[in-house]
């Protein structure tokens, strides 16, 4: 507000030399002078807070004098008006809270500034008066236009951040819905394919590494697994721990969700190796069941997108009874996956909670 305001308040203190004589100038020209004084010992010297009240006081201020100075409001061509600007600035700067004692100033400012014109006498011609109300006005118009378009930018890109915020948290389309209608969102989905991937050897790697490394292993692990999700128009559900979960077939509906999370399935482990060569050791185990599910958004203070259900169970236990560089399947998944994929039986093993199943092992696609 502070270099903007310059020019037109030179303006201003040059008319009103032309006009009136250097008295009629002083008191924007001294504002002028002060202005630039404060913003050159802004540079040098960190005193934001207090140059923010200081100028504030001199725009309340030198108004108030001209006011008296020119003969009343008409006569001044309503310089009164930029009374309103410190208790907004204040607003900007300060908060709601830091502007109201600057607000209460400017009306006892401008109370008492009316109070003089009655006995006021006005110093400048017709011409002039309107030429200065034609200043302040347009004056007024572009801070308020200026400041308004702050806070929208400030606004937009707010709601960007925000936006892209919960996105990384939420699926987009459920991240819309929220935003339209925050109840609980629950629903039932009939075929989707749900994928654990998880780190092969963790916890020993784990005792071995420093965490710094621990870190950054897991961030160049799961930030490749989110790429391929991407590629593949995959929903990433959560990370647990060193494991992964990737669904197909929601929150829209994905046709062959089976065939697409199983291309996935078979990047992962190339992917996996390619990482090996900067961290040694790395592996992953795979499993893939399809079936339906229920998904839903829990929590208020963190919002999560889950998925409860058998087909998640059976993916989990799929999983963990895999091995080590294997994409570990069900009857289900390979019934429902397209002629092209090559696979293997492994016979009928006994999974936990689902006693004995047929599972496959998944090994190359066309």
């Amino acid at each position: 507000m502070a270099w903007w305001s310059l020019p037109m308040i030179g303006g201003m203190s040059l008319a009103l030399w032309v006009w009136q004589g250097p008295w009629a100038a002083a008191v924007p020209g001294v504002y002028c002078l002060a202005t630039v004084v404060l913003l050159v010992a802004l540079r040098f010297w960190d005193f934001f807070g207090v140059f923010c009240h200081l100028h504030n006081g001199m725009v309340l201020v030198a108004p108030v004098l001209v006011h008296i100075q020119l003969g009343g409001f008409a006569a001044s061509g309503g310089v009164l008006l930029w009374c309103v600007l410190p208790p907004v600035a204040a607003l900007m700067w300060f908060g709601a809270r830091g502007s109201t004692p600057w607000f209460v100033v400017g009306l006892l400012a401008v109370g008492a500034a009316l109070l003089f014109d009655p006995i006021a006498e006005p110093r400048l011609a017709p011409i002039h008066q309107s030429w200065l109300f034609a200043v302040n006005v347009c004056g007024l118009s572009t801070f308020a236009y200026l400041s308004v378009r702050h806070f929208v930018t400030r606004l937009e890109q707010e709601k960007t951040r925000s936006e892209a915020l919960l996105a990384n948290v939420l699926p987009r389309a459920i991240a819309s819905r929220l935003r339209v209608d925050p109840n609980a969102i629950a629903e039932r989905h009939e075929a989707v394919t749900v994928l654990f991937a998880d780190l092969v050897g963790f916890t020993e790697l784990a005792r071995r590494l420093s965490p710094r490394a621990i870190v950054e292993m897991l961030n160049d692990v799961f930030t490749e697994l989110d790429r391929l999700a991407d590629e593949h128009g995959l929903e990433k559900i959560k990370t647990i721990g060193d494991a992964y979960m990737v669904v197909g077939g929601l929150p829209e509906p994905l046709e062959h969700s089976a065939d697409v999370v199983a291309r996935m399935a078979l990047d992962l482990l190339r992917t996996i190796e390619d990482l090996r060569t900067d961290h040694p050791g790395l592996a992953v185990r795979i499993g893939v069941h399809t079936g339906p599910v229920v998904a839903g958004v829990i929590g208020r203070r963190r919002f999560a997108y889950d998925l409860w259900g058998d087909t998640v169970n059976t993916a989990a236990r799929l999983e963990s009874t895999g091995e080590s560089g294997r994409i570990h399947v069900s009857q289900a998944m390979f019934e429902s996956l397209s002629p092209g994929f090559a696979t293997e039986s492994r016979g009928t093993l006994e999974l936990k909670g689902l006693g004995q199943v047929e599972t496959w092992w998944l090994l190359s696609a066309e």
